[in-house]
């Protein structure tokens, strides 16, 4: 399986042990989005995985799923995340909001898809 498609997301495989998440324009992933989206990685992934996220400028997270996304029972098989963001206003508000955001697992905002599949090798 190459790809999966869900209400917020579409999952694909980028080679061993990483995948590339997709978030769809004008979504709000709430918690049961973040269950949905982490077993098609995982299943994809065949296990725990890293995870290059790209983010649209018009994505959001209600509180309930922020608040499980840096829990550690969703990292259980999450290694790394590379957020992708291709917007500047998008990396600035990232950037601010990650003062406030504490996950379980490495995360690091790249805006070059080749720079964060780098950075996620290091994890392999």
């Amino acid at each position: 399986m190459k790809k999966i498609e869900t209400r917020t997301a579409i999952i694909s495989y980028v080679e061993k042990g990483i995948v590339f998440v997709k978030f769809k324009p004008n979504t709000r992933l709430d918690k049961p989005d973040i269950f949905k989206n982490m077993a098609a990685a995982t299943k994809i992934a065949r296990g725990r995985h890293c995870a290059i996220l790209e983010i649209n400028k018009n994505s959001g997270i209600t509180d309930a799923a922020l608040k499980y996304a840096e829990s550690k029972d969703n990292a259980k098989n999450r290694i790394a995340n590379a957020l992708l963001i291709k917007s500047a206003s998008v990396k600035l508000l990232w950037s601010f909001f990650s003062m406030f955001f504490k996950p379980t697992v490495q995360n690091q905002i790249f805006t070059s898809k080749k720079a964060a599949l780098i950075w996620l090798r290091k994890f392999q």
